[in-house]
């Protein structure tokens, strides 16, 4: 809830940004990510050593919600710097042990967009880089799971109840992202985007201490408008 109550406020300022006298373009935009990829890492301090686990597992279809500023350069106005805000809605890992393990992110980042062609205005090419924060459906008190990979399907067991997640603590890390889109006259907005997130939490389950980090490979389609010349079409 937290994380659409600051979403929404989000939107309203960029709308209020919209509507008065700003000189560049605020820009809202929403899409499916059609492709992800979580790699990810768990090191395991234990009574009798260390221990380190990886591995590479797809996770569900989502989709995000972004809203960003642009500002051209005073020297180049084909060159637009800025800044933004997303949300990345919550998908789930499609693994049996991961327990219906669901997670999001919130990024914020500065932004690039280049429009290189004369010719083809409406062409241009983007980069995003900064820091995302992470969200997952863990909670201090959940009872880890195992799964019987003997039994038909990996039947999962949940642990005694010494075995509870504690101690949780989530961090971001790394957001960045690269793409290309088309502006069309009439406001419309359409780019197809790469992005990685990189992401840590720690926590400890009984007598052992984890550090799980990850990185999240991420291909979106995303369609929006420009606020700023919807309002100079509506108002003329």
């Amino acid at each position: 809830m937290k994380k659409l109550i600051l979403v929404a406020a989000m939107m309203f300022v960029l709308g209020g940004v919209a509507f008065s006298d700003f000189a560049g373009e605020v820009n809202v935009k929403v899409g499916p990510e059609v492709y992800g990829n979580v790699s990810w890492k768990d090191k395991i301090k234990m009574e009798g050593g260390t221990d380190e686990r990886k591995e590479s597992i797809p996770v569900g279809i989502s989709a995000d919600l972004l809203g960003e500023f642009l500002h051209p350069l005073p020297v180049n106005d084909s060159i637009k710097v800025g800044g933004g805000l997303g949300y990345l809605y919550p998908r789930k890992i499609k693994k049996k042990e991961s327990d219906n393990l669901t997670f999001s992110y919130l990024p914020i980042y500065g932004t690039i967009q280049i429009n290189p062609f004369s010719s083809a205005k409406g062409v241009f090419f983007k980069g995003n880089i900064g820091y995302t924060f992470f969200f997952n459906s863990m909670e201090n008190g959940q009872k880890t799971v195992t799964v019987d990979d003997d039994k038909p399907g990996g039947e999962q067991a949940y642990r005694n109840d010494n075995d509870k997640i504690k101690s949780l603590k989530n961090c971001g890390g790394l957001y960045c992202g690269i793409g290309a889109g088309y502006e069309f006259s009439n406001s419309l907005i359409l780019d197809v985007m790469y992005s990685y997130c990189g992401t840590s939490c720690s926590y400890a389950v009984s007598d052992s201490s984890h550090k799980w980090s990850c990185g999240t490979h991420l291909v979106s389609i995303n369609v929006g408008c420009k606020l700023t010349k919807l309002w100079d079409i509506l108002s003329n």
